[in-house]
């Protein structure tokens, strides 16, 4: 075994992930959208703002901004950590075949201590090249950043498991909305036991 197999083998789990997402992902990102607003995070109508564009063959999923909020984002309130912050979502997918190409999912703002903090998920566009940085331990092509901004040093890149895009927004809300937590301890727990029942 070479030491740099997982890494090609996770090269591999990311790539193969693009082409499982299905046609529901703009819904399921809604669904998560709408639940923001019911539970008061941001403005209601974002159900209806966040939409697609078509970019050439390709189609853009984004939240349409308002006001001068920069392109694709959201402001939030209520944030565990956060005075001020703002959601980016991105999809750049192929509407005929489903594949994602790319994939941004972003808080950015102010902590509560007045200083800069952005946690981000990101899926490199794989209709250029999705092999960026130097190689793929450190810059697997599906990871996330946690840190002042994007661009501090050093640029950590946390590579994660080759999960779908919703369970990487599910993350990423789960690191600053109060409660949100899609495999609560006590499911999880609950379906072990099921799943160690069913094999006695």
């Amino acid at each position: 075994m070479n030491d740099w197999d997982e890494w090609v083998s996770l090269y591999k789990c990311h790539r193969k992930l693009r082409d499982e997402v299905g046609d529901s992902l703009e819904s399921d990102l809604r669904s998560r959208l709408i639940e923001l607003a019911k539970r008061g995070h941001c403005l209601r109508n974002i159900q209806g703002r966040f939409t697609s564009r078509r970019c050439g063959p390709l189609e853009e999923l984004y939240i349409r901004p308002i006001g001068g909020a920069p392109q694709g984002s959201e402001a939030l309130t209520g944030l565990a950590g956060f005075a001020t912050a703002q959601l980016t979502l991105l999809a750049l997918c192929n509407p005929r075949t489903n594949h994602l190409h790319q994939f941004t999912a972003m808080l950015s703002g102010l902590a509560t201590d007045g200083t800069a903090r952005a946690i981000a998920v990101h899926l490199e566009d794989d209709s250029e090249d999705d092999m960026k940085g130097d190689g793929a331990c450190s810059h697997a092509p599906l990871h996330c950043h946690v840190g002042p901004t994007l661009d501090a040093l050093p640029k950590v890149r946390v590579p994660l498991p080759p999960i779908s895009p919703l369970a990487a927004f599910d993350w990423l809300l789960s690191m600053g909305v109060p409660g949100w937590e899609t495999a609560p301890w006590d499911a999880v727990r609950r379906a072990l036991e099921e799943e160690e029942g069913m094999l006695k």
